[in-house]
């Protein structure tokens, strides 16, 4: 199973169309054409498929008044920009630019200390991720509520923390996490939700993948569900977890 979290984005769609104008170049210029649709558009994400000729490291997007946008390419070819706010039924069109000068694009860092892994942007904590279990925060809290895999604390963007860990009256609940209360497995019925009732756990696998850039940041991580009410403990669902954060002006 895969989960993938979108993190703060208004979701929307935008069309995009991509032009190579004549030149007698031998590279001729790329121009991006994104066109609104009949609302009003803000703070959307554009995503489209980087030409194969364009071997660059690093390009941003040009508007008519000299305008800059910057946009990350993924190793797949995948580019990613936020979008500029656009009236309904318009248009605006870009012209892709090799970025030449060297600097320091990621506006979405990705940190890890120890097992913790935050992703901030411009400077300002969004989120963390907890990879290994860790410490338990009271010596009340019996070992069995141990867990990794979750993300704790998350920040509204005036900073405020909008999560809880180890809740007093929970002790099984830990920020964003997952996990499946009525199952059947092999004619058992392991609960991942009320762990301290021992027929089931939840493991952190691995951290396979992460990555900072100007417009996103993000990992890919693995747990996996373990029914310990067998007669040997045994996997019953491996769950990957792709976590995005994008640079909005409003996160």
């Amino acid at each position: 199973m895969r989960k993938t979290l979108i993190l703060c984005i208004s979701i929307s769609v935008v069309s995009i169309s991509i032009s190579a104008l004549g030149s007698r170049s031998l590279v001729r210029p790329r121009h991006i054409t994104i066109a609104a649709g009949p609302r009003d558009r803000k703070e959307n994400l554009a995503f489209f498929k980087m030409p194969a000729a364009l071997k660059a490291k690093s390009y941003v997007l040009v508007d008519d008044s000299g305008h800059r946008i910057s946009v990350q390419v993924e190793a797949e070819g995948t580019a990613t920009f936020v979008a500029p706010d656009l009236k309904a039924n318009s248009t605006v069109r870009f012209r892709l630019e090799e970025q030449k000068t060297p600097v320091d694009r990621a506006s979405v860092r990705i940190a890890r200390d120890h097992d913790l892994l935050t992703i901030s942007s411009n400077g300002r904590p969004i989120l963390t991720f907890h990879a290994g279990p860790g410490e338990l925060p009271g010596s009340d809290i019996k070992p069995i509520f141990r867990r990794g895999g979750y993300i704790h604390p998350v920040f509204t963007p005036s900073g405020r923390s909008i999560t809880d860990d180890y809740p007093a009256d929970h002790y099984h609940h830990h920020g964003i996490w997952f996990a499946w209360t009525k199952t059947d497995f092999e004619g058992r019925h392991p609960d991942f939700w009320n762990v301290g009732d021992g027929t089931g756990k939840i493991e952190f696998v691995s951290l396979d993948q992460t990555w900072s850039g100007p417009v996103q940041a993000g990992f890919v991580s693995r747990n996996r569900y373990i029914d310990v009410s067998a007669p040997t403990p045994v996997t019953v669902l491996n769950e990957e977890w792709k976590v995005t954060v994008y640079n909005l002006a409003g996160c």
